[in-house]
């Protein structure tokens, strides 16, 4: 599969506000041929002649996308005017990328959502627009990570065993468009790892060949002809049923850790990584100084360990498509940067241990003195 729109496509769409994007994208289906695309508000509609409905939303949870983007052996950052990291708006830029690919190479059902942020307003359009695309499953590009499979509230094991024969791993999400479409049309529906990384945060980045793979996965999924029914799971009452009104949390930084969660503390992120609290860490009521931050070196500990995981995981994952498509030459040019990249890294968080260990036993030492 050849992409239509290639990396720089991509750049590009992270620089355009939701409007915008939604007209370039409504330009761009209809060059492709589909001649029937419903703009309406909260949403752009495509349907298609493969009966698969993809989706993706429109909208990021920055208020304005990024000045500019950087891309380092396809690991891209976003930057503001002043040149400081922000957030890149791979989510969900990423998704409509991968969609519009998707949708030229099958001519799958395109559903393009906006507002999904602020709690799925555009998916709650369009289930109340009465649209029933005729598919025989949803894909939504919509999740962090490599090979994440994430079905909410449909159970049906039949679906998860397909999804799950193309590489990708069972995981847990909160919400999506796609828990608001699914059970209203009836389709079962998986969101699927779209490639970024650290959304919501400065720190989010994507990697391009991540997504790119998940295209070519996601492409030869709307290509099967597969139909699955969506199948509810148990009802439970617990926190997510108000997650989709708080969508998109604030910003938390008790204790020993900094991530951004909903307003019940007790909802924790399963990756965020835990570090001893450094003994001088300022109070809640000191004031915040930049270039005397005690807090610095554990964030970049946590930072490369972050990194390392991934380089791992993106390492395997690279050497056993080369097990299973021996004549592909998709990962020939990333596998030896990575196996380097990996090598410096670890060498750089022993000695941030080495680091945190000396400036922790001089804190010591001081309180004792």
């Amino acid at each position: 599969m050849k992409l239509r729109y290639k990396k720089s496509g991509l750049k590009q769409l992270y620089s355009m506000t939701q409007s915008a994007l939604k007209i370039w994208a409504c330009d761009e289906l209809e060059q492709m041929g589909y001649d029937a695309v419903d703009y309406d508000d909260g949403y752009l509609y495509a349907p298609g002649i493969t009966p698969v409905l993809v989706c993706a939303h429109l909208d990021i949870v920055a208020k304005t996308p990024p000045a500019s983007v950087k891309d380092y052996h396809g690991i891209i950052t976003g930057y503001n005017a002043n040149g400081k990291r922000a957030i890149l708006g791979g989510d969900d830029r990423n998704g409509v990328f991968a969609a519009l690919n998707i949708a030229y190479d099958t001519g799958a059902h395109i559903l393009l959502l906006e507002d999904e942020e602020c709690g799925g307003i555009g998916a709650d359009k369009f289930v109340a627009s009465g649209i029933a695309p005729d598919c025989g499953f949803i894909i939504e590009l919509d999740r962090r990570g490599i090979n994440d499979a994430v079905f909410y509230d449909c159970d049906n094991a039949k679906f998860e065993r397909f999804v799950l024969s193309y590489g990708f791993d069972k995981a847990l999400g909160s919400f999506s468009d796609i828990s608001t479409i699914a059970p209203a049309l009836g389709i079962a529906a998986v969101n699927l790892s779209a490639g970024f990384f650290g959304e919501h945060t400065t720190g989010e980045y994507t990697e391009f060949r991540a997504l790119e793979r998940n295209i070519y996965r996601a492409a030869c999924m709307a290509r099967s002809g597969r139909v699955f029914d969506y199948i509810p799971a148990p009802k439970h009452n617990y926190w997510r049923n108000d997650y989709k009104y708080s969508y998109g949390g604030y910003w938390d930084d008790w204790g020993d850790v900094t991530y951004s969660v909903t307003k019940d503390k007790s909802a924790r992120a399963d990756n965020v990584t835990y570090l001893p609290a450094p003994k001088d860490a300022p109070s809640d009521n000191d004031v915040y100084d930049p270039d005397n931050d005690p807090w610095e070196i554990y964030d970049e500990y946590a930072e490369t360990e972050e990194r390392i995981a991934v380089l791992k995981k993106n390492i395997a994952d690279a050497e056993q498509y080369e097990l299973d498509y021996p004549d592909s030459e998709m990962y020939n040019d990333y596998l030896e940067d990575w196996r380097y990249e990996l090598e410096d890294l670890e060498l750089e968080l022993e000695y941030l241990q080495w680091e945190i260990y000396d400036s922790e036993s001089t804190i010591e030492g001081s309180y004792k003195s």
